[in-house]
């Protein structure tokens, strides 16, 4: 009877707050809803100070939580917590690549991975995060089995290669915010190799090649973004400015207008839009 109770009571797995990027708060929140319900008896969600948690893993840095270890310190954890630990981002107007791992902090461990590009939308992937915490979870709490289980289909290259590029695609942003241009273009490079047509991150690119005076590359890299999702207003103020550098003064007004025209756009920034505006002022005066 002990044996029973001991192999019924609740073991707690930590869930993460979400890295998602570009993608709306409320989906990413009704998926981290969803991870909760999803765990198969007897795991349970455990209890969270999920805003200092949060808080933790910003003061540590975006690349924290490409490492285990990282994380552990940072929450910080203690040793034999598992985590379920969520990535999202936009690859389109109409896909979202999603990864969630099994982690063990302490013993710097991804113990299981599944990733899957999924419809942009927050029930694709709230159910997407459903199936997968299931599927990581079911039968852990056994322990090591006598006769061993068949094996877990290895993921599909398509979605391993996907969850590679936004990892390198995170890389590449949090190389721009530390000003680190080269190493961001590099990272970014190596997210559309994997996946060309990742929008974002050829506009990425376009602004880490502006910062390195690459003004023509950039120039290609927004007129691709563009290309693939024409709903971002990023890659048309990219346009505007290199256009602006390359001396082509009508293109740039064009393009610095069109951006003003885009506050719908999610990517769309009033501090950009200042900056338009005072170029397109600066730009229809008389040489």
């Amino acid at each position: 009877m002990l044996a029973l109770l001991g192999l019924l009571a609740a073991m707690p797995i930590a869930i993460l707050p979400a890295s998602a990027s570009e993608v709306p708060a409320a989906a990413v929140s009704e998926a981290q809803a969803a991870l909760g319900r999803a765990l198969p008896a007897p795991f349970e969600a455990a209890r969270l100070d999920l805003r200092m948690l949060q808080e933790h893993l910003a003061a540590a840095g975006p690349g924290c939580r490409v490492a285990p270890a990282c994380v552990c310190a940072a929450a910080p954890f203690e040793a034999g917590v598992r985590a379920l630990d969520l990535e999202v981002s936009k690859l389109s107007e109409r896909a979202w690549a999603a990864d969630l791992k099994l982690v063990a902090p302490c013993e710097d461990q991804i113990l299981d991975r599944r990733a899957s590009v999924v419809e942009a939308g927050a029930a694709a992937l709230a159910r997407f995060v459903s199936e997968a915490a299931e599927q990581m979870l079911r039968g852990r709490d056994l322990g090591p089995l006598r006769y061993a289980a068949a094996p877990t289909p290895a993921p599909e290259p398509r979605a391993v290669a996907l969850s590679e590029a936004a990892e390198a695609y995170q890389r590449g942003l949090a190389y721009l915010d530390r000003s680190a241009y080269s190493a961001a273009e590099q990272s970014l490079t190596h997210a559309i190799d994997l996946s060309p047509g990742y929008a974002t991150a050829f506009a990425a690119r376009g602004k880490a090649r502006l910062f390195l005076e690459q003004t023509s590359p950039a120039l290609e890299d927004f007129r691709r973004a563009r290309e693939l999702d024409a709903a971002l207003s990023f890659p048309v103020y990219g346009l505007a400015e290199a256009h602006r550098r390359l001396g082509d003064r009508a293109a740039a007004i064009r393009f610095f207008e069109a951006y003003l025209g885009m506050t719908a756009a999610p990517d769309n920034s009033a501090d950009l839009r200042r900056a338009a505006s005072l170029w397109i002022q600066s730009l229809r005066k008389p040489e």
